[in-house]
């Protein structure tokens, strides 16, 4: 399936307010990185974890913990403007609802920034 990209100015994202969900951020790999004219093309997997209630099993109380696993698509150009797709089933909402990122774009550009000031 071809990804569906959501475009934004770097200097115009405001993602904190949706790192703070159910679910949480285990850990972000890199991929691939590749290098076009005039941009970065980089491929992540973003790992997240939920704890789910045992309602429905009433032999089991208390929570279990799930994980999901998404692959986040992302191109970083030189004017400071970024495209990005994920496959979560948020970002479809958002992309077409808001025109905004999934959390999972937002730690993957959380990760790169934090590598190039560390």
């Amino acid at each position: 399936m071809e990804s569906i990209y959501v475009t934004k100015k770097l200097e115009d994202l405001n993602y904190e307010p949706l790192m703070n969900g159910i679910n949480t951020i285990v850990g972000v790999w890199q991929r691939d990185i590749r290098y076009g004219e005039g941009f970065v093309y980089y491929f992540f997997e973003v790992q997240t974890k939920k704890e789910v209630s045992n309602k429905k099993q009433k032999e089991k109380k208390g929570k279990t913990t799930q994980y999901s696993d998404y692959n986040i698509k992302l191109r970083i150009f030189n004017d400071g403007f970024i495209q990005a797709s994920c496959n979560c089933p948020d970002y479809y909402f958002r992309r077409k609802k808001e025109k905004d990122f999934c959390k999972h774009i937002y730690a993957v550009i959380d990760d790169i920034n934090q590598k190039k000031s560390g």
